[in-house]
């Protein structure tokens, strides 16, 4: 058989020079058909022709030689696998392989990936931020600020943009709540995140054309990584002096057995804090209580995984008393006072006003391997959002319920097919489907409304060589019904949007400058709720907001021109981005504060106009040796209002931060500083207070590994703001009222819990 093959072989090489044939497969694992990433294929005697598995198990070899050739197959801890192939045209392949256990003695080999990077969040910041929220945890992204409220809560800011222009997907669902507030955090548990990162490139398309400012994904590992009949997880302890609080978070993960390929996941965070403290006073009624848990069950077997996902996040949290004025001139002696007028204590006591949120995610995904190059994917999800706001009481006989009590439920659908090769393009294609309603009791601030929305989205990626080309298309459809009270009138507003996105992008990779990549896109936004018909106090930020019903929806325009090279020790990328904004929607300070009978707050308007925004994102990184590393990050965001040819206003300053990183054996420690510059590009007298003065913030860590039986244990000591600078955040609207948070030290510990259930 062996000489008919060569005889063969020798034949077609002696029929054709032209080596242009193409190998493409996928490699799955052969007990539960799970893909296996970071596997090697290589071509036996030709040094040219090898490649690495991607996350999906998908790999390619082209300008392959017709003939007969074999083919090597390795994957760590997996049998190595020969195939003797006889090539004639292109081929698809389908590869099985089988993972062994091997134990090593009196070896220990270490590997540190370089992950870290302005796209995504290395295991490390994740650890190290997510003690603060999932907000903080962003910030470690490049382009991304922070929009705060007190200490207590952030959301990010993706190159000047926030709330409903940036999607954030949780554990691949889009998160929906009531996102337009400012002070609204994401409902996420950062403690159940392994991967986050800044989507950009056509792939962003598939989760929404309304991410203008941009789609953050919130990840857990995956559940069919697990190894049959072992306990694996971990359990982490941390406590905070600011705010004298504490976390437990744990997580656990099961598989049944290789021939009953179950998988199942259980976790839960709980978390305390207490009033935290500026540097030179306590600010009062800023605790919180979070606690958070999720099941995840899964099943794999032949072409088939499924599994279902289900999470309930509750939070409380108690919103600053030294931003309730009860009338104008003690509103103009708090906006002009040095500390606040509340009280200078500490307290895990939770008053009035506060906010309490629970929301739920019920998920169930689908996948089905036709074969080695076609897939389908059916995700079905629900959430529910709701959210309490209690004003503070002005009286004995005032209403003592929530003042907001909003209810959000959204429904959605995805039905997607992959392909890998359709006339050499690797295609993605699918359709989505949402049904949302908003209902609410108590004051009125924003409408109860309906949402129904239908999509289409087309992807294409291509790879050739060393170049990667990038292409999306995405039609949107929506649908909404808003219930309007007008002197007990009831009036109902249909508003219906649709529109095309689309993204362009190439990169080229060279040995000599490095990844460069270069896109254009368009996408949109319909104005939301709030936008269209908030009329009242917003007590979760103590102000006034005034919608326009006239509104119609954004458009925006923008480019990129992306740099990524190492050369020897220095690692450095950088971005260039320019967005055109057409209508532009922004909430912009009002003329004067309004006395009602709730007390006397600023108010603010939302207005609409052409923007520009454009800016700098960079990162460098020096290995000085082999101990001693430098980090430099910094971004510059402009923001012009085309229309008035101004500053735009409420957009991040100029942030830069340097950090000092020293690893040997298992310690490592940091020491850096991040340095914020006045904004200084906005509309003089257009605010109620001027931005206040730039600061500089030094922040340090220290930590540890240790191993107890083969258990690697895991502590860490950091400390933020290191001498306690007094500083106010231009982003934080309670800096009308009082300084932004003091000096925190926190610890932490891991502990690992890896128990094999074998007999």
């Amino acid at each position: 058989m062996l000489l008919i093959l060569f005889v063969l072989g020798a034949g077609l090489k002696a029929q054709s020079d032209s080596c242009h044939f193409t190998i493409r497969g996928i490699v799955l694992d052969s007990l539960d058909n799970s893909p296996i990433e970071q596997t090697n294929i290589a071509v036996v005697g030709n040094n040219n022709l090898h490649t690495i598995s991607n996350e999906q198990g998908n790999f390619e070899l082209h300008n392959v030689c017709p003939g007969v050739i074999e083919l090597h197959i390795s994957h760590l801890n997996c049998e190595h696998v020969h195939l003797t192939l006889l090539i004639t045209k292109d081929t698809q392949l389908t590869i099985f392989i089988h993972h062994i256990e091997k134990t090593f003695s009196g070896a220990k080999i270490t590997i540190k990936k370089q992950d870290d990077n302005l796209d995504k969040v290395n295991k490390s910041a994740l650890e190290s931020n997510r003690i603060n929220g999932l907000g903080d945890v962003f910030k470690e992204l490049g382009g991304v600020n922070l929009l705060k409220t007190g200490s207590s809560i952030s959301k990010p800011i993706v190159n000047g943009l926030h709330s409903n222009r940036v999607i954030i997907i949780n554990n691949g669902i889009r998160q929906e709540g009531q996102n337009w507030g400012m002070e609204h955090a994401p409902e996420s548990d950062p403690f159940l995140a392994s991967d986050i990162q800044l989507l950009k490139g056509a792939n962003s398309l598939r989760y929404g054309g309304d991410g203008i400012g941009g789609i953050l994904m919130v990840n857990p590992p995956s559940l069919f990584k697990e190894k049959s009949k072992r306990l694996s997880g971990d359990i982490n302890l941390s406590g905070f002096s600011n705010g004298r609080g504490g976390i437990l978070s744990g997580i656990l993960s099961y598989k049944v057995s290789d021939k009953f390929p179950l998988y199942l996941r259980m976790q839960g965070t709980t978390k305390r804090s207490g009033n935290t403290n500026a540097p030179d006073y306590y600010l009062y009624n800023t605790g919180m209580l979070e606690n958070n848990y999720s099941l995840n069950l899964g099943y794999s077997k032949n072409k088939l995984r499924t599994e279902v996902f289900y999470s309930d996040f509750n939070s409380q949290i108690g919103l600053f008393t030294g931003s309730q004025i009860g009338n104008l001139s003690d509103l103009q002696i708090a906006m002009s006072s040095k500390r606040p007028l509340s009280k200078d204590e500490f307290s895990y006591q939770i008053d009035r006003p506060y906010q309490k949120v629970r929301h739920q995610l019920l998920k169930s995904k689908s996948n089905w391997y036709k074969n080695a190059l076609n897939s389908f994917e059916l995700t079905l999800s629900y959430q529910q959002n709701h959210r309490e706001e209690y004003d503070v009481l002005r009286s004995s006989n005032a209403h003592t319920g929530p003042a907001f009590d909003y209810w959000i439920s959204t429904s959605m659908g995805d039905f997607t097919w992959n392909s890998l090769d359709v006339l050499g393009f690797n295609i993605q294609a699918g359709i989505q489907g949402l049904y949302q309603s908003n209902a609410y009791t108590g004051r009125f601030f924003i409408p109860g409304f309906y949402q129904i929305g239908l999509s289409e989205y087309f992807i294409l990626e291509k790879k050739h060589h060393h170049n990667e080309f990038e292409a999306s298309l995405r039609h949107d459809q929506r649908g909404f019904e808003y219930y309007l009270w007008n002197n007990n009138n009831l009036s109902i507003q249909n508003n219906n949007y649709n529109g095309f996105s689309f993204v362009l992008k190439e990169t080229i990779n060279t040995l000599r400058l490095g990844k460069i990549s270069a896109s254009i896109s368009s996408t949109w936004r319909p104005p939301s709720a709030n936008e269209l018909y908030s009329n009242g106090l917003h007590q979760g930020i103590a102000a006034i907001e005034i919608g326009d019903p006239n509104m119609h929806q954004e458009r925006s325009y923008a480019a990129t021109i992306e740099h990524l090279h190492q050369y020897k020790r220095l690692h450095f990328e950088y971005e260039f981005l320019i967005k055109h904004i057409q209508g532009f929607i922004n909430l912009i300070p009002g003329n004067e504060p309004i006395l009602t009978i709730r007390g006397a707050f600023p108010s603010f308007y939302y207005t609409q106009q052409d923007a520009l925004i454009y800016g700098f994102n960079y990162l460098l990184k020096y290995d000085i040796n082999r101990q001693f590393k430098l980090k430099y990050k910094g971004a510059l965001l402009n923001g012009v209002n085309l229309s008035k040819s101004e500053y735009l206003n409420q957009m991040p300053p100029y942030q830069m931060s340097l950090s000092l990183f020293y690893e040997k054996g298992n310690w490592t420690a940091s020491i850096g500083g991040d340095y914020t510059f006045k904004q200084w590009r906005y509309v003089q007298q257009s605010d109620y207070l001027p931005p206040p003065d730039a600061y500089i913030l030094i922040n340090a860590e220290i930590k540890n590994e240790f191993k107890i039986k083969q258990q690697t244990f895991k502590w860490a000591i950091q400390v933020n703001n290191l001498f306690n600078q007094q500083y106010r955040d231009y982003l934080n609207r309670f800096r009308y009222y009082a300084d932004a948070q003091g000096r925190n030290i926190a610890v932490r510990l891991n502990i690992p819990i890896t128990t094999n259930l074998k007999k």
